[in-house]
């Protein structure tokens, strides 16, 4: 059985997001149980578009920098790093943008937390997949030794929720 975590995150101020992740991870192990000291983490935050932390579209900075300084005390090299829609369509400015309006920029620079601003991507074959042949991935996540999701739960238009 796999073990699923939920914790409430009255607001992103202060220390809130911090303690909240912390309780989340505790039933796991906490971070350390996914990081080891010198791996390269790469944090995936939802980046649907360029959005104000304040319009909760996007994965809020401050849960970010949370999961930021977790994996820094876990030893690990975080860096922030997404694929918006139409990744192709991307440069290195225009992922600097993005990263800026969404208040990533800034946890980035407060932390020390790296920012993947390489708009690559590869495709991966998938040799053992029935329908999915191969995939597209972003070149930060490739090389990074561990990925985490940092996925907004919200509505979607198209999967009312995701």
């Amino acid at each position: 059985m796999k073990t699923v975590t939920i914790q409430k995150c009255v607001h992103y101020y202060g220390d809130e997001p911090l303690k909240a992740l912390e309780r989340a991870l505790e039933p796991l192990g906490g971070m350390e149980r996914f990081v080891r000291p010198g791996q390269t983490v790469l944090l995936k935050p939802n980046l649907l578009r360029r959005s104000r932390p304040e319009e909760l579209v996007t994965t809020h900075p401050a849960v970010v920098r949370a999961a930021v300084e977790l994996v820094k005390r876990a030893g690990g090299k975080p860096v922030i790093g997404d694929s918006p829609g139409a990744a192709l369509a991307h440069t290195r400015n225009t992922l600097l943008k993005l990263y800026r309006a969404c208040g990533l920029e800034r946890v980035a620079r407060e932390t020390g937390a790296g920012l993947a601003l390489e708009p690559g991507q590869h495709t991966v074959p998938l040799p053992r997949g029935r329908t999915v042949k191969r995939i597209e991935i972003i070149d930060c996540a490739l090389k990074a030794d561990v990925i985490i999701s940092l996925a907004k739960l919200k509505t979607h238009s198209f999967t009312l929720l995701t």
